[in-house]
C-alpha cells in the first residue's frame, strides 16, 4: 500500500524512514513543498529530495491499478481546477484501468463535484485521502 508522509516545519523524519518508504513503495514519488506549495514528481529512488529541513508532503506509490510511470504518480490534479489536488493511500477497486490509476480517476471526478461534498464522497472509501489547495496553501486529511 502506498505511503503518504506529512513533514511540518521544524520537525524531525528520519532518513531510514524515508529509504524504507521507498523501497517497499518502489512505483513514484510525489511532493507538495510545503513552503511554496509546489509540487514536483520523481521516481521512488530519487527519495534523496527528501533529506531536507524543508516541509513536506509526500506520497511513495505502490502501483495496484494502473500503469507505472510519472503519469500516475501522487499528486493528481481534481478535474480541471488547477489549485486542488489530491493524494490516496490505499486502492478503490473498480476505479481505473491498465493506463489509469484508482487515484487518478478518483481525482477527475472530485473535480466534477462541489468542493463542500468531498469529505462525504470520500468517506465512503476504506482509503486515506490528503487534499492540497496550492492557491490557499492549504491541505485537508480525509478519514
Amino acid at each position: 500500500m502506498c505511503v503518504i508522509i506529512i513533514k511540518q516545519k521544524g520537525k524531525d523524519l528520519s532518513k531510514e524512514t524515508i529509504k524504507t518508504s521507498a523501497r517497499i513503495n518502489p512505483h513514484g514519488l510525489g511532493v507538495v513543498w510545503l513552503d511554496t506549495f509546489q509540487i514536483s514528481f520523481h521516481y521512488s529512488n530519487e527519495y534523496s529530495v527528501l533529506f531536507t529541513e524543508r516541509p513536506f508532503i509526500a506520497h511513495f506509490r505502490y502501483a495496484t491499478i494502473g500503469a507505472i510511470g510519472k503519469q500516475n504518480t501522487h499528486p493528481f490534479q481534481c478535474g480541471s481546477n488547477s489549485n486542488e489536488w489530491l493524494m490516496m493511500n490505499g486502492t478503490i477497486y473498480g476505479l481505473g484501468n491498465h493506463q489509469n490509476c484508482d487515484s487518478k480517476v478518483l481525482a477527475n471526478t472530485l473535480g466534477n463535484i462541489q468542493r463542500h461534498t468531498w469529505g462525504n464522497y470520500l468517506s465512503k472509501h476504506e482509503c486515506r485521502f490528503v487534499t492540497i489547495n496550492t492557491y490557499s496553501r492549504s491541505f485537508q486529511i480525509y478519514n
